[in-house]
């Protein structure tokens, strides 16, 4: 028996090429402020590191509330 092979539409080859592209981006910039956590090299309060990590989860919950269909009506970028 012949295996069906599927055909990506337009659409959704866009989708997986801005995708991949868009979240390596995105995980290689998250990754670049994981030196900074160098306490040897630089100096930071407790609310400093609270605000990057609260702007970051609230980035994520945004992105999870737009693929469920919740978007906000504007998304502000920083």
């Amino acid at each position: 028996m012949a295996e069906e092979t599927k055909v990506e539409s337009p659409k959704a080859q866009k989708f997986r090429k801005l995708g991949e592209a868009r979240l390596e981006r995105a995980v290689h910039t998250i990754k670049l402020i994981t030196p900074l956590a160098d306490k040897s090299r630089y100096e930071y309060t407790d609310a400093q590191v609270k605000y990057i990590l609260r702007t970051l989860k609230e980035s994520v919950r945004t992105v999870e509330n737009a693929f469920q269909g919740k978007v906000e009506k504007e998304i502000s970028l920083p």
